[in-house]
């Protein structure tokens, strides 16, 4: 079974990006000749490129809102629609054939593949079937997404 990975957040480069400008602020001020931010480089994961795995969770983003998942997976409050992406990669779930399995990647792939193939029960597989059909995702477009549901799911 595939373990799932995670991408590091942005909180990290975010805060060492303020950090670094607190730092050139406080130490010499707008024009103060004393600036740490000139002589300290930021650390690295600000400045690298992002992974392969970044990159497909933030494609996966995209798509999601691009092609209207997120009205059914990331909604909170009324009426489920479709299961929440934030309680399926990484929890077990129950099929309509009462089998319980513990989604992972090779079922996210799969469902996403062929959506005909795998149900959970309480809910109507064929809004999913049809809206697969409409987005047409390709194999690039099916790892994304999968790789933003995994992200999503639990820590």
């Amino acid at each position: 079974m595939t373990q799932f990975r995670r991408c590091p957040r942005p909180r990290g480069a975010l805060l060492a990006l303020v950090t670094t400008i607190s730092i050139a602020v406080g130490a010499g001020g707008c024009g103060g000749a004393q600036s740490r931010a000139t002589t300290e480089s930021p650390p690295a994961y600000v400045t690298a490129a992002p992974s392969r795995e970044q990159q497909l969770v933030s494609a996966g983003a995209t798509l999601i809102v691009s092609d209207g998942c997120s009205a059914c997976h990331l909604t909170a409050g009324f009426r489920k629609l479709a299961p929440s992406f934030e309680t399926l990669a990484g929890h077990r779930v129950t099929l309509t054939d009462g089998k319980r399995v513990l989604v992972d990647q090779a079922q996210i792939r799969e469902a996403l593949h062929s959506p005909d193939t795998i149900a959970i029960r309480g809910y109507d597989r064929s809004l999913m079937v049809d809206a697969l059909r409409k987005a047409h995702p390709s194999n690039g477009e099916i790892a994304a997404l999968a790789a933003f549901i995994e992200q999503v799911g639990p820590e």
